[in-house]
C-alpha cells in the first residue's frame, strides 16, 4: 500500500468524519433483522454442538463455539448464500446441544451433509486447556427444529441451556 492510501480504518473514520454528527453512529451499528416475527420451530437456526467430556471452561466453550459459528457464517456466505440471507433475516439464532465425544461431533457433521446441510468441526489449537487437534465443537445449519431432529434431537443430545 502506497503512503497516499488511506487503511481501511483511516477510510471509515474519514467518511465518519464527513458526516453529521446524528449520522455518524449509524456507521457503526448492526442491522436489525428483517424478520420481527417471533421465533418459533419454524426459524432456520444454527446448532452448535459442544463436547461437553473435555472439562473446557465456560470461556474457552464460548471461544470454540464462535470459532464454529464464524467458520460456518463464512462458508454459508460463500456456498450457500440463500440459506445465508433467511438466517440473517430472523437474527442469526443459534441452539447449543451437548456433545460427549469428538466421534459425536464428527458422525453429526457427516449426518447433516446427508440432510443437505453444512457442517463445521472446530479442532483447538492446543495451547490452553485442550490437546492439539482435538475436536471441540461442531456447527450445523441453519435449519429448522425439524429438520435437525434426526440429527440431534433423535439421537440423544440434549439442549444446553
Amino acid at each position: 500500500m502506497s503512503q497516499s492510501e488511506p487503511t481501511t480504518e483511516q477510510h471509515t473514520q474519514q467518511i465518519a468524519e464527513e458526516k453529521p454528527p446524528e449520522e455518524q453512529k449509524e456507521l457503526f451499528l448492526q442491522p436489525e433483522p428483517i424478520n420481527e416475527e417471533p421465533l418459533d420451530d419454524t426459524t432456520p437456526k444454527l446448532h452448535v454442538l459442544i463436547r461437553c467430556d473435555l472439562g473446557m471452561t465456560k470461556g474457552k466453550i464460548c471461544a470454540q463455539a464462535a470459532h464454529a459459528v464464524l467458520g460456518l457464517y463464512k462458508d454459508l456466505m460463500e456456498r450457500q448464500p440463500m440459506e445465508f440471507s433467511l438466517w440473517a433475516s430472523v437474527g442469526f439464532p443459534q441452539e447449543t446441544y451437548q456433545a460427549n465425544s469428538a466421534e459425536d461431533l464428527y458422525s453429526t457433521e457427516r449426518m447433516a451433509k446427508q440432510f443437505d446441510l453444512m457442517g463445521y468441526v472446530v479442532h483447538d489449537a492446543g495451547r490452553t486447556q485442550i490437546a492439539a487437534m482435538s475436536a471441540t465443537v461442531c456447527a450445523v445449519g441453519p435449519a429448522t427444529c425439524a429438520q435437525v431432529k434426526g440429527l440431534l434431537q433423535d439421537r440423544g443430545f440434549k439442549k444446553l441451556e
